[in-house]
């Protein structure tokens, strides 16, 4: 667990009680199949050389004590109660249908995860500033400058089966300002695989050019959300996954740009 800190890790209060918040809606233990209840993170930091670190998670080591009882009691009670009825089938390998604000109410779920998953690790390790922490908070969406895929995996998908988090610090030149001298961590992907359902996030504190990722079978859920015929027979390659959690990497920062 980590320790307390002054001020709400969504909203900004100072002053208030912090209270436990599960990084994992309580709902998903029991949707998800008992094996896949371990999940495992991997965060990367550094320029050139890369220090990892990985642990399984259960129960109470996906919890944080960094929430006003406003932002989790109420907010994310809210968040959770919307997104479990649209999440489910997917994560059950079912047909189901979104609208464009179901679409929208799963992308902000996404990067709820996202934006508070860091908050389990050591300070070194939180690449997402206040300001997009509280875009999600306030503006009940994804933070500027990020982008949201979904996808369905096969029955016989090792990502499936283990459901893993990844979260990365990004390594790439600033394109914004080509006149600053070197490099700076400004960007996070974020994986998330629960059983038949895979959700990737990428995210970056300036406004870089548009991604051009190749992924296939995939929806987009954010920027412009729309409505989804979600199909389990359509999916996406795991090879296209871990292409995409391991982006960019040192020696092709570029990889993911236009």
């Amino acid at each position: 667990m980590s320790p307390s800190r002054p001020e709400c890790a969504l909203c900004g209060a100072t002053g208030v009680k912090l209270t436990k918040e599960h990084i994992y809606g309580d709902w998903m233990s029991q949707v998800l199949p008992a094996e896949l209840r371990l999940r495992t993170y991997r965060v990367r930091t550094g320029d050139s050389d890369w220090r990892a670190s990985i642990q399984r998670e259960k129960g109470s080591q996906t919890q944080l004590r960094d929430l006003c009882g406003t932002c989790n009691n109420v907010w994310g009670s809210q968040l959770e109660e919307d997104v479990q009825p649209i999440a489910t089938p997917m994560i059950l390998g079912r047909s189901t249908s979104l609208t464009r604000r179901q679409a929208q109410r799963l992308a902000t779920w996404v990067a709820k995860i996202a934006v508070l998953r860091p908050y389990l690790d050591p300070p070194e390790h939180h690449v997402i500033p206040a300001e997009q922490r509280r875009h999600v908070r306030f503006m009940n969406e994804p933070p500027p400058h990020s982008q949201i895929w979904v996808g369905s995996l096969s029955r016989d998908s090792d990502l499936g089966r283990i459901g893993r988090q990844r979260t990365y610090q990004l390594w790439v030149p600033d394109v914004v300002h080509p006149d600053r001298v070197g490099k700076q961590a400004n960007g996070h992907t974020t994986t998330l695989c629960f059983n038949r359902v895979v959700f990737m996030m990428i995210g970056c504190t300036e406004e870089l050019m548009p991604l051009r990722l190749p992924l296939t079978d995939v929806f987009k859920l954010w920027p412009n959300p729309s409505a989804i015929d979600w199909s389990p027979t359509i999916t996406v390659h795991d090879e296209d996954v871990a292409f995409f959690s391991g982006l960019p990497t040192e020696e092709a920062p570029f990889a993911f740009l236009n």
